[in-house]
């Protein structure tokens, strides 16, 4: 999943989408999941569906923001 548009947040389709990936990733045998948000994006929708935060990227992608890298044992 790369983004969700502004107009089509709020109506469950990032949920939906979550939970596709991460059933798509159990059927492929994975057992863990990793994604990545910049600090004006998601990373609050990821806490919100387990996702624990790992590290932070000061200053990326430029100065004053943050790449946060979440993980989620499935």
């Amino acid at each position: 999943m790369r983004w969700v548009s502004t107009e089509a947040r709020g109506n469950g389709l990032g949920s939906q989408l979550i939970r596709a990936a991460e059933e798509n990733a159990r059927t492929c045998g994975c057992r863990h999941v990793l994604v990545d948000t910049i600090s004006f994006q998601a990373r609050p929708f990821y806490e919100k569906y387990g996702f624990t935060l790992k590290t932070t990227l000061d200053d990326f992608p430029q100065v004053g923001m943050q790449r946060h890298y979440l993980t989620k044992t499935i």
